[in-house]
């Protein structure tokens, strides 16, 4: 009786120990994808500090950089995020998303 008690919790201990390291070699082979977008209506630093904090908000955007000075945001997303919900979370923070300089990139 005592050996079952000891397999199963060298078995248990194997699993806690091991996880988190498949975990960040999965992470590291997944990659992200950057976006470059022209943003339209932004008129001070606050309206980019709220772009940004709408981005962040949403799943699968790991971060967000929206500098007032050239309108542009650059997003790093995870690969199920697409341009289409990026668009719809600028609209939903207030401002208008232009296809012109576009940018798309891996990481």
């Amino acid at each position: 009786m005592q050996k079952i008690g000891f397999i199963v919790l060298l078995s248990v201990l194997v699993a806690l120990t091991t996880s988190p390291v498949h975990a960040q070699e999965k992470q590291e082979t997944t990659k992200k994808v950057v976006y470059e977008i022209t943003v339209m209506g932004l008129t001070c630093q606050a309206d980019a500090a709220k772009l940004d904090q709408f981005m962040l908000k949403r799943k699968g955007i790991l971060s967000s950089s929206t500098d007032f000075t050239t309108k542009r945001v650059k997003v790093v997303v995870d690969p199920f995020v697409n341009i289409s919900a990026l668009r719809n979370v600028i609209v939903a923070a207030g401002f208008e998303m232009s296809e012109e300089n576009l940018t798309q990139s891996e990481q």
